[in-house]
């Protein structure tokens, strides 16, 4: 799994850090090693380097906003929509919708 984030990198690692969860991620783009930004595709396909495989629609980028949709459109991936985080309205393009944080491991 990797992580995909605007936030600057100290702050992204410390969030994730301090939840206990960096161990699960192999890949980490944000916003201090990748200069584009979503939607542009660059951070997903970035990430999908690190860790191997090829975009295809049995991928998901997991995501709150349309930005994040889009990203995930342009990166040629499917879009879960995280429900739970700060977008109110489901993009259209979201082939799953999460409820909770742990849903991301029904994927």
């Amino acid at each position: 799994m990797g992580v995909v984030t605007s936030l600057p990198g100290w702050l992204a690692e410390l969030l994730i850090s301090e939840r206990g969860l960096r161990q699960y991620f192999d890949a980490f783009v944000h916003a201090g090693n990748c200069r584009s930004r979503k939607p542009h595709p660059t951070p997903i396909l970035a990430a999908l380097r690190m860790l191997g495989p090829e975009p295809g629609h049995s991928m998901f980028y997991v995501g709150d906003s349309e930005l994040d949709a889009q990203a995930a459109s342009a990166a040629g991936v499917s879009f879960a929509w995280a429900s739970y985080g700060y977008g109110a309205v489901k993009p259209k393009n979201a082939v799953k919708v999460l409820h909770l944080f742990e849903d991301v491991l029904l994927l």
